[in-house]
This record gives C-alpha cells, structure tokens and sequence, in this order.
C-alpha cells in the first residue's frame, strides 16, 4: 500500500496541526500542575507520574557520567540515559539544564511523531472520522509524555513499523530495529519477530516463534541482567523468575498463558481508580480508551474466531500485535502500562475490522 497524495497537501497538514495542538493542550497542563513542582508530595493523589523508572534513568545517567560506561551495565536503563546524556548536552547549548523540562520537550517531540504516524496509518487503511478522534481518548498519552520515559517512544516504533509493513518496506523495519534497540532492547526482538512472521507458514512460525522467545526470555531473566533488579516488581512474576532458575528456564514457556490473563486482569482492574486508598491516576487516564475497546468487544471475538490467520487483509496488523505479545512475555513482569503501549495498533484492528463487517 502506498500513502495518498492527500498527506502531503498544506490541507491536510494546517488540519492535523490544530488537532495536534488540542491534544498538546492538556499535556502542557499535566505538566504545569504535577510535573513542574517534582515530588512535591500529593496527599490525595497515586501514580499520577511515573517518578520510579524516572529515577531509575536518572541515576544511571549521573552514574555513567560519573564513573564512565560499564559493558556489564547492559540493561533497559542503559540506553535510555544514554540518550538523555545526549539530549542534556544539545540542551545545555540553549542555555536549557532543567532535566524536567528537557524531558517534556523531548516527549512533546515524540508526541507528535506519534500522532502523525498514528494519521499516516489511518490513511494508508482508509479510516477516518472516529478513529481519529479515538486518539484522543488515550489519555494514558499524558502519563507517558512526563519525565524520562521509554513508553512513547516505544509506541512510536509499533507505528513505524506497522506503517512501513503496510508500505512493504521490510529493509527500513530492521534498520528502525536497531536504531530503537537503544531505548529498549526488546524492540530489536520484535522487528525482527515482525519480518519473521510476515513469510511462510503463520501459524507453525507463531509456534516455532512462542518456543524460542520464552526459552530465551527464562534464559535472560536468570542470567542475562537486561532488567535491572529496581525496575522488577514482586508477586507471580517472581514466581516465574523462580521457575526459570531451577527448572532449565521452563517458567515463561509454561506460565505464558496464565501470565495473559493477568495482563488482561490488570488492564480492567483500572476501573478500580483506587491504590492503597489513594486515587490512581494512572488508571483513570486508561479508561476512556478502555471504554472504547470495551464497546468493540464482538469485534475483538470476531477477530480471534475468523481472522486469527495470515489469510486476509489485516495480516500485517495481526503480526504487529502477535509479535508484540511474544516480545512482552518475554519480559517477567506484568504490567498493565504495557499493554496500554499496543492499544493504538489494537485499535486500529478493530476500527478497521468494524467499519468491514459494517
């Protein structure tokens, strides 16, 4: 599939910059109000930021700054300071040191990346009017656009590379692989995945594609040190480390399945907006687009039940999303901010879906 002609008039530009700048209105707000004052303790409010991984990052770059970069630091807090490391100095030349504000700029960027690969898709599938609009429902997209973050940058590779594989352009998803492997190293694994999946047969590949990754994915956990020990949580996913370590790395391969249905329980516990008797804010951001997807469920049933194959139309969606499930169960915890990374492209399936059973 080619893109129209239409992307690339001054219409269609003036029309999605004053959509873009709607959204990045109550992202500018977000940040005055809960980003700005840093840790400025909020009595009434949880999770409103994600301060955890951001101090994660942070103190690995001052690290690294300080005592010089170790090959045995290889981990997913690695790469992202790195970045930041580079983002600070061209910063710096502008006379701009506040790491907040350093981060809000460089995520404002990478929003709006995001939200024009998001419309490019759009247009290559042919959907308008609501799916457009439906982006504007992920207000999880405020939470990620705070502080030091992998989050929307991983949302844009998934964009990439599903854009790109409607376009058939296959060399450009391993070279994007590689660039984005430096903020998260699972995203080689899953370009990779994604070419992988998109020759032969689908099904025996998805098979052969489960085996391996959550072999390597036990492997890793035990031994590889890709995750550093202040971004694991507690509960099964320790469980499973378990399993991996004494039992010849079995532990993913055999608890993968159960291992969904808690993603799954995680995502819709989010109606519960309460954490420690705190108000979550996290999870209401997420509950818009939730109500939307809840609303395309037959959708969701439909599609396992008739197009779970690489046999129509939307295969190249089907394999974004089949690759990202195998790349994220690689990884031994569980988390429904993940799953939130996946929800434009699940979105886009099921608007697409819809409007052809419509």
């Amino acid at each position: 599939m080619m893109l129209s002609k239409e992307i690339y008039s001054i219409e269609y530009k003036i029309k999605h910059l004053i959509l873009y700048s709607v959204l990045i209105i109550p992202v500018c707000i977000f940040y005055r109000e809960l980003t700005s004052e840093y840790f400025v303790y909020n009595s009434d409010l949880f999770n409103y930021q994600n301060f955890f991984d951001h101090e994660v990052y942070w103190n690995t770059l001052n690290r690294i700054q300080s005592q010089g970069l170790s090959v045995t630091s290889l981990n997913n807090d690695l790469g992202i300071s790195l970045l930041y490391i580079l983002f600070i100095k061209f910063f710096s030349l502008f006379g701009i040191t506040n790491i907040l504000d350093i981060s809000f700029y460089i995520n404002i960027i990478t929003l709006f990346l995001v939200y024009k690969t998001y419309t490019d898709v759009c247009y290559i599938l042919k959907l308008k009017g609501k799916t457009w609009l439906f982006f504007f429902l992920e207000f999880q997209l405020l939470y990620f656009a705070q502080l030091i973050g992998k989050d929307l940058f991983t949302i844009l590779f998934f964009l990439i590379v599903l854009k790109l594989l409607l376009m058939n352009r296959y060399k450009e998803i391993l070279f994007w692989s590689v660039v984005f492997f430096f903020v998260r190293i699972q995203l080689l694994v899953f370009g990779l995945l994604v070419l992988y999946l998109s020759y032969g047969d689908f099904r025996k590949r998805i098979l052969i594609s489960y085996i391996l990754t959550s072999l390597i994915g036990g492997y890793t956990a035990v031994n590889g040190n890709l995750i550093s020990k202040e971004s694991m949580g507690n509960g099964f996913g320790s469980y499973v480390l378990y399993i991996n370590s004494e039992y010849y790395y079995l532990g993913n391969l055999l608890l993968n399945p159960i291992r969904i249905l808690q993603f799954l329980l995680d995502i819709f516990l989010s109606f519960n907006i309460y954490t420690d008797g705190k108000i979550d804010v996290a999870k209401i951001l997420r509950i818009p687009i939730l109500i939307v997807l809840t609303f395309h469920l037959k959708y969701i049933i439909y599609f396992f039940r008739k197009d779970f194959s690489l046999n129509n139309d939307l295969s190249q969606i089907v394999i974004v999303i089949i690759s990202f499930l195998l790349t994220w169960l690689m990884n031994p915890t569980v988390n429904a901010r993940y799953i939130m990374l996946i929800v434009p492209i699940l979105l886009l399936l099921l608007r697409y879906r819809k409007l052809q059973i419509n």
